[in-house]
């Protein structure tokens, strides 16, 4: 399997065990245990907001790390990819960071989200929706 680039709703259900769609989300990351697996800087603030006002942020942020994921910067140069892929696909921001960062590195994206897998096809990426 390609490079991976995580959606911050496939993050929160595999951190969440009380999450509906958790076994669905821990079932897919086991099954790309060979796989790099990246999260946008976009993504990995959006996904620490509830562990920040719940008082678990450090403990979250150490498990984000040790489950292999890897927090990609938001340069310059993918400022200018995700203002592209934003205007093309009219997705919001934290959607067109995701396939932004998964063009970029040619990854793909991993989501449960149907209309940003519809939108990664209409720039030719690969997706994979994820069952809930």
């Amino acid at each position: 399997m390609a490079g991976l680039v995580f959606d911050a709703n496939v993050v929160i259900a595999l951190f969440d065990e009380s999450n509906f769609h958790h076994q669905s989300a821990l079932r897919f990351y086991l099954q790309s245990a060979d796989s790099e697996i990246y999260l946008s800087t976009i993504t990995h603030a959006e996904i620490l907001t509830h562990p920040a006002s719940n008082g678990i942020l450090g403990f979250f942020v150490k498990n984000i790390k040790s489950a292999g994921f890897t927090v990609v910067d938001l340069t310059d140069q993918m400022s200018v990819e995700v203002a592209k892929v934003r205007s093309k696909t009219g997705l919001k921001m934290p959607d067109a960071c995701v396939l932004a960062l998964a063009l970029s590195m040619n990854a793909d994206v991993v989501t449960f989200d149907k209309e940003l897998f519809k939108r990664t096809k209409t720039l030719k990426a690969t997706a994979h929706l994820v069952d809930r």
